[in-house]
């Protein structure tokens, strides 16, 4: 809505000294329909930010700055250029190796990889991804990441999962998802074997 939009914050903070005190500035994504729901630090000046829009006529991708926060690009705005479709989350392994997850757009997930810190992002080809179920979407922000394995839940009880850093992905299933349960559903592993997943079965909020 439009109240939503004018009250958005795209505002970043950071810590040099462990946490003791925090320098603040802003997230530029160039419109304030977009909305910052994930970002990744790789080093002390570059992070990488995903972003979801609030209205139709702006869309979601991944920003970058260079500088500390002063400074953002997008990058490779022909990403995530649907309707409905925006990023879910992103991770970085190091300052080369990441991905970029959104929901299906053609029937498979729009995920992304890079190998170059963002300059070039590929799509995972839908042959490397399982067979979507229908109205397979993603929980927000529900991913775990213990070495080159990565996990994120979808709403059709199960979870992907890729062990080469998002180049190829399986679906395992085994575990109900409470699909009103969507804000205290989680999971975590402890390394990439042992996981356990919790609800607090309330029903929503």
């Amino acid at each position: 809505s439009d109240s939503d939009v004018a009250n958005s914050v795209q505002k970043w903070s950071r810590s040099l000294d462990g946490g003791t005190t925090w320098n603040n500035g802003n997230i530029e994504l160039g419109n304030l329909a977009r909305i910052a729901n994930t970002i990744h630090a790789v080093s002390a000046t570059t992070a990488y930010v995903s972003c979801y829009p609030f209205t139709t006529d702006v869309r979601g991708g991944v920003w970058v700055t260079t500088d500390a926060g002063i400074t953002w690009t997008q990058q490779q705005p022909e990403m995530f250029s649907d309707t409905y479709s925006f990023p879910e989350f992103i991770h970085f392994w190091d300052s080369n190796n990441g991905v970029v997850v959104g929901d299906p757009i053609g029937n498979y997930f729009e995920i992304y990889t890079t190998v170059d810190g963002g300059n070039n992002w590929t799509r995972v080809p839908q042959a490397n991804l399982p067979e979507l179920y229908q109205g397979n979407t993603i929980y927000p922000l529900r991913y775990d990441v213990q070495d080159d394995t990565i996990w994120f839940i979808t709403n059709q009880n199960g979870i992907f999962k890729s062990v080469d850093r998002g180049f190829n992905w399986s679906f395992a299933t085994g575990f109900v998802v409470d699909m009103n349960d969507l804000y205290t559903y989680n999971f975590s592993f402890k390394n990439t074997n042992d996981g356990l997943t919790i609800s607090s079965n309330s029903g929503g909020y």
